[in-house]
């Protein structure tokens, strides 16, 4: 009982301290044009991801690295240098992955959307390094370009089958 006493007291003796006294020290700005342009636009591609009609639809992929040693890092590194992304491509996530192997060789492979496309053995000399670099940039290079194709033929008919034995 005390307290509430004591806090109705000190309300009444200092009236700076009830919520009904105190004001807002922000001052907002009035909305420019520029604000509500942004907020158009945003609402605008909102609506377009939910009807699934997209004008600028952006294409590209990600290239990820799970290597281990110093020489991996290379060859990651001189992979994502030279790497030319084609011009028509899709969506794509390419995973350059190091496993060790037997004395200073690792098994470098890259997967792309989950199809491994290149595997080789890494060897530390940097001759060699950049030799396996620039094939495994050729064949992920050529792997994109020709991914809807073989997606395409993967689904013919004579491929997919029936599910009849």
């Amino acid at each position: 009982m005390r307290l509430y006493t004591y806090i109705l007291v000190c309300l009444l003796a200092f009236p700076s301290l009830s919520a009904k006294s105190q004001q807002d020290t922000v001052k907002l700005k009035q909305k420019s044009s520029n604000t509500q342009t942004v907020l158009q636009n945003l609402v605008k591609k909102v609506t377009q991801l939910k009807t699934g009609i997209v004008e600028d639809e952006i294409q590209g992929g990600i290239i990820l690295d799970q290597t281990k040693t110093r020489n991996g890092k290379e060859f990651y590194d001189r992979f994502t240098q030279t790497f030319d992304i084609p011009d028509e491509t899709f969506d794509y996530v390419i995973v350059i992955e190091e496993k060790p192997g037997m004395g200073t060789t690792t098994l470098i492979s890259i997967t792309v959307n989950d199809i491994e496309i290149y595997a080789n053995y890494l060897q530390p000399r940097q001759d060699l390094l950049e030799e396996s670099t620039n094939d495994a940039v050729t064949m992920a290079t050529e792997f994109i370009k020709n991914y809807a194709q073989i997606l395409l033929e993967m689904s013919s008919k004579e491929q997919t089958g029936t599910g009849i034995f």
